[in-house]
């Protein structure tokens, strides 16, 4: 597979996994707000109460007249007391209450009256009951979540119990009850916007004092419940119905968008990503009875014979007893599954990317990536053999033609001494072309086949030192930025405009540059060589070998200069390291990077 095609594949996968997890993310969100607006329209719709706590009270204490008998005249409560010696009773109304809800509008009304009440034992019916008004009743208003209400009274408990016996003795009721009720009457009406209805409550608070009697003892009633009670709370008024459609609205659009999320999982799947669902889901499904091996399998002898499912492979397995073995190029583009048998049969059954041969399949699929050769493949492969010999055979002829052409004498690894004579050990002796006038087609000898390698292919088939000087120059060229590279079938023309500065080729597989300088007025150290008057060399007939970093540093100690007359001054610019593609040398053939011309 290309570099291009490569790129392309990477870029859509890329772009459709971005909008894979946009789309996902906005189903997520939109979740998210179903969720929460389903608990809040459930809270809407649940019954609220408001709670709230009341109590009440009565404290009170009973006077006596001084006695020789009793010390302090204020009695304790709780007790029973000597009628005769009561003066008064003193008592403390008190009533309170505390809401949850703030901001609460009571208005209260209360008031404390007295009632004698004579009660016939017979009949449990009153007879006599007059009422006596203690505390007028009084109105009053309150905005809070707490009301509290105390009320001080002074009962004169001799008057009350003179009446009652004066009433029963004159009308001689030997079998009646008397008692003073001494209560505190409370309403409160609280109103709120929690409130469904105004709140209203009403109470009594109670003392019941025995008259009429010789001893007695003072109870206190109250219809104040205790504990925590609620009231019902009024709804806020928002529109039910209209939330719960558009949670049903916003439900369908997260449905339709599920829906169309689904599809473009489904529609965008080019090829590649069918191609390898397909081979996951078979391996997933068939683990056990597949093997996997890395490298290629040599089919040479093998009569292959297609399959067309795997069902079928799994009864050829099941029969022969013999393993499922599988194997991916390495663009994961095309998966084989085949069993070799002993008859030298061998089944396969292929998934591959829809119009694979003609969108991926290259020459220079090698043993790494290469699963096996097809039937063709077999049949001619001693003809591609012998065609493998005659290419190499042309590539020898080729090279001594060009060592003829360029005698060279250079020691290719770095020198470790710094001396003159180290220097004077690299110098380099280029020869006269043998055929100057050819240009660019670097013939040879006039007999049998040849290979024309082009500048890229004698880069691409370099050794990674060649590779690394080249880089090092084209980089620094590069950082120039107005500096332009041009590509030609033998060499790279570095130029400006219609100037040109230097060019590089190769010559008898080592590179060499050529430089738009005079030879003749050359340091010694770079070892150059005069090609004036070559034709091929025209404009820069300055020639030095690259064959180490010292001679690139010297490359690019040239080409400043050359720079600099002109007045360019670098960029230093940040450019993003050359890169050189690994390619065959069939495939190198195949893209007519090396033509193979006749004699």
């Amino acid at each position: 597979m290309s570099d291009a095609e490569k790129k392309k594949r990477a870029e859509y996968k890329k772009k459709r996994k971005r909008w894979l997890i946009v789309q996902a993310v906005v189903l997520v969100v939109i979740a998210i707000a179903i969720a929460v607006s389903s608990v809040v329209y459930s809270r809407l719709t649940e019954t609220v109460y408001i709670t709230y706590a009341e109590q009440s009270a009565v404290n009170y204490k009973v006077k006596y007249e001084e006695s020789e008998f009793y010390d302090d005249v204020w009695q304790d409560s709780d007790q029973a007391y000597v009628v005769s010696l009561i003066e008064s009773v003193a008592a403390d109304f008190s009533y309170g209450l505390s809401m949850d809800s703030k901001n609460v509008n009571y208005e209260y009304t209360y008031g404390i009256d007295a009632q004698l009440k004579i009660v016939d034992n017979a009949t449990k019916k009153a007879i006599f009951a007059p009422i006596y008004t203690l505390k007028e009743a009084q109105t009053a208003q309150s905005a809070s979540n707490k009301l509290v209400i105390n009320e001080h009274v002074d009962i004169n408990y001799v008057e009350y119990n003179e009446l009652a016996e004066k009433f029963v003795d004159t009308y001689g009721l030997n079998d009646a009850t008397a008692t003073l009720t001494v209560k505190m009457n409370i309403t409160v009406v609280g109103s709120c916007k929690d409130f469904k209805d105004k709140s209203r409550n009403d109470y009594v608070v109670s003392l019941n004092i025995p008259v009429a009697v010789k001893t007695m003892e003072i109870q206190m009633t109250s219809t104040v419940p205790t504990g925590k009670n609620r009231v019902l709370a009024c709804d806020s008024g928002f529109d039910k119905e209209a939330f719960k459609t558009a949670i049903i609205v916003i439900s369908v659009v997260e449905g339709a968008l599920l829906i169309g999320f689904a599809a473009f999982v489904f529609l965008t799947r080019n090829e590649d990503i069918n191609y390898s669902i397909k081979v996951k889901k078979l391996v997933a499904n068939y683990r056990s009875y597949v093997q996997k091996i890395n490298n290629g399998f040599d089919t040479a002898g093998y009569q292959l014979l297609a399959v067309d499912s795997f069902g079928e492979m799994l009864a050829i397995r099941d029969t022969i007893q013999s393993p499922i073995l599988m194997s991916e190029n390495k663009d994961q583009t095309r998966t084989v599954f085949f069993i070799p048998t002993n008859t030298k049969i061998l089944y396969t059954y292929e998934i591959k990317v829809e119009n694979y041969d003609e969108l991926y399949k290259e020459a220079d699929d090698t043993a790494g990536s290469e699963i096996f050769k097809d039937e063709t493949s077999v049949a001619t492969e001693k003809e591609k053999a012998a065609e493998e010999v005659s290419i190499a055979k042309a590539t020898e002829k080729e090279e001594k033609a060009e060592t003829a052409e360029t005698v060279v004498q250079e020691v290719v690894q770095e020198p470790t001494q710094t001396t003159e004579n180290t220097e004077n050990a690299e110098s380099e002796q280029i020869a006269e072309e043998i055929a100057p006038s050819e240009d660019e087609g670097e013939r040879g000898y006039n007999f049998g086949p040849r290979m024309d390698y082009s500048f890229e292919a004698r880069l691409t088939l370099a050794e990674e030192e060649i590779k690394d000087y080249y880089k090092q120059v084209v980089d620094f060229v590069r950082s120039y930025g107005n500096v332009k590279i041009s590509r030609s079938w033998k060499r790279e023309r570095i130029y400006k405009g219609r100037k040109l500065f230097a060019a590089l080729s190769f010559r008898a597989n080592k590179l060499v540059i050529a430089l738009a300088l005079d030879p003749t007025t050359a340091d010694a150290k770079y070892h150059a060589k005069d090609v004036t008057g070559m034709k091929r060399y025209e404009g820069t007939p300055m020639l030095m070998r690259i064959t180490s970093t010292r001679k690139a540093k010297y490359a690019i100690e040239l080409l400043t200069a050359l720079f600099e007359r002109e007045g360019l001054t670098n960029g230093n610019l940040k450019v993003k390291p050359t890169t050189i593609a690994k390619k065959s040398k069939t495939a190198l053939l195949k893209n007519n990077l090396i033509k193979i011309e006749s004699a």
